[in-house]
This record gives structure tokens, sequence and C-alpha cells, in this order.
């Protein structure tokens, strides 16, 4: 399992892991004084939806059909929870987010990611743990931001600025955007193909 925490930490630098990065960064901005109930959330509901593709239990990459609405339901979420302020609609927000990213992504499979892989569909139970692995190593830097922030809250409290969290706002619309418009599936296709493990 350490093997696979230390591929995760590696693939940060891989333009395909900016699939489920980017739309961090603009959770962790857009975190107010709840950042690490919604980044805890993300890493959940992303490493939840990754187990289930590679136990072949979850759809692959999504289609256009499914991607419009998908977007267009994640705006209305952002937008709603940025409007109300309160942790049920951000819990949401990161959750729809999490999904969203992790059914997009397409990994940068490296040996210990390619051996949990080829045992995921015979075995998928045992490679549960694994994949939560290498997801939280992969969103590591975010791990740690929610782990400050839990640590010392007032760090939050000088980010917790209109300006702050509208900039998290606009970054998770542009993810949503791109999800409507299905241009964020053409991003991850390309960000796949220019990485090299």
């Amino acid at each position: 399992m350490f093997r696979l925490l230390a591929e995760g930490i590696e693939s940060l630098r891989l333009p395909c892991s900016w699939v489920l990065l980017i739309p961090a960064i603009g959770l962790a901005v857009f975190g107010r004084r709840r950042s690490a109930l919604i980044i805890g959330t993300y890493v959940f509901a992303a490493g939840l939806i990754a187990f289930l593709r590679f136990g072949g239990w979850w759809f692959a990459t999504p289609s256009s059909l499914i991607q419009i609405p998908l977007g267009l339901v994640l705006l209305a979420i952002i937008f709603g929870a940025w409007k109300l302020d309160r942790p049920s609609t951000d819990v949401l927000v990161a959750a729809t987010t999490g999904v969203a990213a992790a059914w997009s992504w397409i990994p940068c499979v490296g040996p210990h990611l390619g051996d949990l892989l080829n045992a995921a569909r015979s075995e998928p139970w045992g490679q549960l743990g694994g994949t939560f692995a290498y997801i939280v190593g992969l969103l590591v830097p975010f791990v740690i931001v929610a782990a400050l922030d839990s640590l010392f809250p007032e760090l939050r409290t000088r980010l917790d600025k209109p300006a702050v969290v509208t900039a998290g706002v606009v970054l998770l619309a542009l993810f949503g955007l791109a999800l409507a418009t299905t241009v964020f599936d053409d991003f991850s296709s390309e960000l796949a193909r220019r990485s090299t493990f």
C-alpha cells in the first residue's frame, strides 16, 4: 500500500493527474472554514469512483450524453452552495466534483498501479485500500491543506475572504462548464496522451 501511496505522489508531476488536481484547487480555495470536510469528501468520492471503475463496476469515461447534464447539475450545485454557505451544500459540491473528476480521469499507470489494475477485476475488494492509498498520494497537497486547516484554524480565517472564495467558485464553475460543453473530456484525453510514467 505504501508503494501505491508513493506512486500517487510521484504522479503529481504528470499532466494526466491535473484532471483530479484542478478541481481540487478550486475546492481548496472555495473551502471557506470547512476545507477539511470538503477535501475529505472530494478524496473519498474520487477514491470511490476510481475503485468502482478499476473493479469494472462503474462506467468507463462518460459520454457527452452524461457529461452535459452532469456539468449543468454541477454548476447549479456550485452556485447554490456559494449562496447558501452551509456545510451540507459544500459537501454536495465536493462529492459531485469528486465523482465527475474521477469519472473523467485517465490515470497515469505506473508499475504498482498497473499491478492493482490487473488484480482489481478478479479481486476488487483486495484492491480497495491500495486504490485509496493511490488517490490520497495523488491528492496529498490537498490532504495537507485540510490537515493544516484543522490544526491551525486561524490560517483559514485569513483566507476566508470573499475574493478568495469567489476565485474558488470561478475555478469550479469553469470545471462544470468544461464538463457541460464536453471540453473536459477532450482535455482529459490530451493530458493522458502527454503523460508518460
